[in-house]
């Protein structure tokens, strides 16, 4: 027994020799400050989007500015745009309750109206294509429109009477910008 003892003692110096015994005074470590956590209601951080829709004032297109909870696309901006009555009464919608087929194609939009498009007085057709064409090229990166009824292609002229050409663009419409 004494033998273990012993050599428990000589086993302990030896450890003190090689560690070293600590000098000094001893610190308190500090414990790091910890961010404060701020729960958040999520329906609070709802990101909205806001784009145009285009409305008809006295043979001119008034941009007004809309706000959607998702990011806009054609459909969304088409429902609007066939639904939807402008807030001020000096506005007027032609797509207002119409039905439209807007086909997204590669590069461009393919559109069909019904014999209501018919109805419409020639000035009344190219503010109703107007309001179409400026609202989805101004949500998406297609900005060329060819609109049809019965798989014809639809002729339509400018509030001056001059024939449009196909692919209709925003620029046909930009002169007639409020």
């Amino acid at each position: 027994m004494k033998a273990k003892l012993l050599a428990i003692i000589a086993f302990l110096s030896l450890l003190v020799a090689a560690c070293g015994v600590p000098t000094g005074t001893i610190s308190s470590i500090k414990t790091p400050q910890l961010p404060t956590i701020t729960t958040v209601n999520p329906s609070v951080l709802v990101k909205s989007y806001s784009f145009n829709l285009y409305f008809v004032t006295q043979n001119t297109f008034v941009p007004v500015l809309d706000i959607a909870q998702v990011k806009p696309d054609y459909l969304l901006a088409l429902n609007l745009l066939t639904s939807q009555n402008p807030a001020s009464s000096s506005l007027n919608n032609y797509l207002l309750g119409q039905a439209l087929n807007v086909i997204p194609e590669a590069g461009f939009f393919e559109v069909s109206v019904g014999n209501w498009f018919f109805q419409l007085s020639h000035s009344e057709q190219f503010l109703a294509i107007g309001q179409l064409v400026l609202t989805l090229s101004g949500i998406s990166s297609t900005n060329q429109f060819y609109i049809y009824n019965n798989n014809a292609l639809i002729y339509l002229f400018s509030l001056n009477n001059t024939a449009l050409l196909y692919p209709l663009t925003p620029k046909d419409f930009i002169p007639y910008l409020s």
